[in-house]
């Protein structure tokens, strides 16, 4: 762990993780606080589920940090696979350890890109909890608030909101570490920092387009991991499905053509 250690001690590495975190700490000045005036013991509008950035109002903080998620997930571990292959460390150093490096740096870079989109959300929980009331949604006040047909499980909401939170959390998280893989895929195949952090970000804008068109046959994976998504959402059973599928031949496809690419 030592060698990870040292490779993503370098600062780029950070910078994934303060944008995600400087968007929820702007949406916690500026619509949080202003917010906790509307909390005079009364009014109970204003509850920890509608505050937090998946399910808040003010959409613009929830927009711009998915829009972003798949090149911020991108700017990661992954990068390594794509350094050692262009400095040819791959070919010089790793011969006899391949059957380890692979299988960490993978691991590695999903969880970093799971961290990359679960951490900033849960600081953003944390403060929506701290600051209001834990209390699960009304079915008047929040009608606008939970769709079933753009949030999966959204009969928590006016249960167990908290729960529900940390769903999309969850979710979040490995969206953003497909995002990872596939930015880390792009990097093995083109040996391009450019387009290992912008693919990603690129086949989202695509399928994102794509779904706007086709609504009912192409899904976008921004749309799947928001907690309000702009479109309907397919059946959950088949995202998860789609997931599994994906990051098996994420990984497949990288093992191989590093593989390929190093002859070792």
């Amino acid at each position: 762990m030592k060698f990870w250690w040292q490779r993503l001690r370098q600062s780029y590495y950070l910078t994934r993780l303060a944008i995600g975190v400087a968007l929820v700490l702007l949406h916690v000045l500026l619509v949080m606080v202003p917010d906790t005036a509307f909390l005079n013991g009364v009014r109970v509008d204003h509850i920890s589920l509608s505050e937090w950035i998946g399910f808040n109002g003010s959409q613009q903080f929830a927009l711009a940090f998915f829009l972003i998620l798949p090149l911020t997930a991108s700017l990661g571990v992954g990068l390594i696979l794509l350094e050692d292959l262009t400095s040819g460390f791959s070919l010089r150093v790793l011969g006899n350890t391949r059957i380890h490096y692979l299988p960490r740096l993978l691991t590695l870079t999903f969880l970093d890109g799971f961290m990359t989109g679960a951490l900033p959300l849960a600081i953003d929980a944390f403060f929506a909890v701290l600051y209001f009331p834990n209390l699960a949604a009304d079915l008047v006040l929040n009608r606008s608030l939970i769709n079933p047909k753009v949030t999966f499980f959204s009969a928590l909401a006016f249960h167990r909101p908290l729960q529900l939170m940390i769903v999309y959390i969850l979710i979040v998280g490995c969206g953003a570490g497909l995002f990872a893989l596939m930015g880390c895929l792009f990097g093995a195949v083109f040996q391009n920092v450019y387009l290992d952090l912008a693919g990603p970000l690129i086949v989202t804008l695509i399928l994102t387009v794509a779904a706007e068109v086709f609504p009912k046959v192409i899904v976008s994976p921004d749309a799947v991991i928001a907690p309000m998504s702009p479109n309907f959402l397919p059946e959950f059973r088949v995202v998860v499905i789609g997931f599994i599928v994906s990051l098996i031949a994420m990984i497949g496809g990288i093992t191989s053509i590093a593989k390929a690419k190093t002859q070792i």
